[in-house]
């Protein structure tokens, strides 16, 4: 298959909310969800904005070898930006879903995992804000480039750069199809999709790898969250495997033959 399957089985219905968060979340509108997926996406590109058209080179990271010129990298946080940035389009055109997401598992974990790397950066931003006396600790305790060797540095920015390379290609061909919950649009099997039938958790996972395998501090810490952010992954992956195949039947598991994934 070379392009966008359309569905050729039946919608599945979904079992009924059985919580008043189930019905709570089923009462928002479609519009509601796009218009917080825009504000919360423009919140994480909106402060690097005026730093593009300063100085470019002086976004994202940097290393500075003993004795020499400070290396700057800004391919990682500008490659980053951009599935930001498609993210936020894919809210304003993505098509409606099959089916709404109303099973607890299809929304609460892939609402984890989505936003699980973010976590230690918002525990740090919540300590600067507030002054809090243990805010430069945990930040060299997360992070401390001078540790950094130059090996270091360049394997963490090439899984870095390569995981994000693989997310813009791959949200830029979801697009439409683009949900952060487990929900059905349109079967998309063209682009990475021909490869890996989650090609966006996989660029994340190598980005994330970068990030806290070799930007962080070697620390069991940081050791386990990277394996946490993994494992999340694939449990989303598998739920939305659920998602899909329920939705398109024998067109996805003929798919899922032909295509590449862990589990």
């Amino acid at each position: 298959m070379s392009k966008s399957s359309t569905p050729t089985t039946p919608e599945y219905a979904a079992d009924p909310p059985r919580s008043w968060l189930m019905r709570l979340w089923l009462w928002v509108p479609d519009w509601a969800f796009r218009v917080l997926g825009v504000a919360v996406f423009v919140s994480f590109v909106a402060p690097r904005v005026p730093m593009y058209f300063t100085d470019f080179w002086s976004v994202g990271s940097w290393f500075q070898p003993a004795g020499a010129k400070k290396i700057h990298l800004p391919w990682g946080t500008l490659l980053v930006d951009l599935t930001y940035l498609l993210i936020m389009l894919a809210f304003i055109i993505r098509l409606p879903p099959r089916t709404r997401a109303a099973r607890s598992r299809e929304i609460v974990l892939p609402i984890i995992a989505a936003f699980w790397p973010f976590v230690p950066w918002w525990i740090l931003a919540f300590a600067r804000q507030f002054h809090l006396p243990w805010a430069d600790t945990y930040s060299v305790f997360m992070q401390d480039g001078s540790k950094w060797t130059m090996n270091r540095f360049a394997i963490g920015s090439g899984l870095i750069i390569l995981g994000n390379a693989i997310d813009v290609w791959g949200y830029a061909t979801l697009l439409r199809s683009l949900s952060i919950v487990a929900e059905a649009r349109v079967l998309k099997v063209h682009g990475p999709y021909r490869i890996a039938r989650h090609p966006i958790y996989l660029g994340q996972m190598l980005a994330q790898a970068g990030m806290w395998l070799f930007y962080a501090n070697t620390n069991i810490v940081w050791i386990a969250f990277w394996a946490a952010f993994v494992s999340l992954q694939l449990v989303r992956a598998r739920i939305e495997e659920g998602v899909l195949e329920r939705a398109f039947g024998d067109v996805y598991r003929d798919y899922k033959k032909k295509t590449f994934w862990f589990i």
